[in-house]
């Protein structure tokens, strides 16, 4: 019967991985909360969905405010931004595609984010998650997700990058009404570099 029993669970269990876990990302925990966090990266159309996640740790409701940056060719209709109530210890799930459904199934639906609470003292912790399309299966077949930073800066490093079978996207935000001018600057592994000039709206 033992034996019976433990062989039960081993195929369930890989049955349940077989499954849930077609896709997974993990992001980088916050040292501390915030009351404005950035999120650089974000898209909800036919190939995307995102959701960004708003944490409270305090006992207290807050009001959050979360505010779309489109890219360029972006097609955003409807409230930018929009006002959630979040409880205390808890935590928050705005779904793009629900939320802003003037962006969902725009040929280009690209956006940045800002997330603020606007209760104060309001320290929230914010993350994104982003999944590729479903499979057959009614699982997604990839996904990421990244924290927000709690605040622009002049100058970003990047680790990782690869081009060939893989492909690198690097994501830039401009929280501020004028557009401006970015240096991207490529260092090699062959220890050369390659730089462009990007405007960002």
């Amino acid at each position: 019967m033992a034996t019976g029993t433990s062989l039960l669970t081993q195929t369930v269990v890989r049955l349940v991985l077989a499954v849930v876990l077609v896709s997974g990302s993990a992001a980088v925990a916050a040292a501390q909360g915030a009351s404005r966090w950035f999120l650089a990266e974000g898209a909800s159309n036919g190939t995307f969905d995102e959701d960004i996640l708003v944490g409270n740790p305090s006992a207290g409701t807050l009001s959050v405010m979360v505010r779309l940056l489109p890219a360029a060719d972006a097609v955003l209709t409807g409230s930018n931004p929009r006002t959630f109530t979040l409880p205390g210890t808890g935590r928050l799930t705005v779904n793009l595609a629900r939320e802003f459904p003037g962006l969902n199934g725009a040929a280009s639906a690209e956006v940045s984010a800002v997330v603020q609470g606007t209760t104060s003292p309001a320290d929230i912790v914010v993350e994104r998650s982003m999944f590729f399309p479903r499979t057959g299966a009614g699982a997604y077949a990839g996904g990421t997700g990244a924290s927000g930073v709690i605040a622009p800066a002049t100058r970003w490093i990047l680790a990782e990058g690869s081009g060939g079978v893989f492909e690198t996207f690097i994501l830039l935000a401009n929280p501020s009404q004028s557009p401006v001018q970015a240096t991207v600057r490529y260092l090699r592994g062959n220890g050369t570099t390659l730089s462009e000039v990007v405007t960002v709206p």
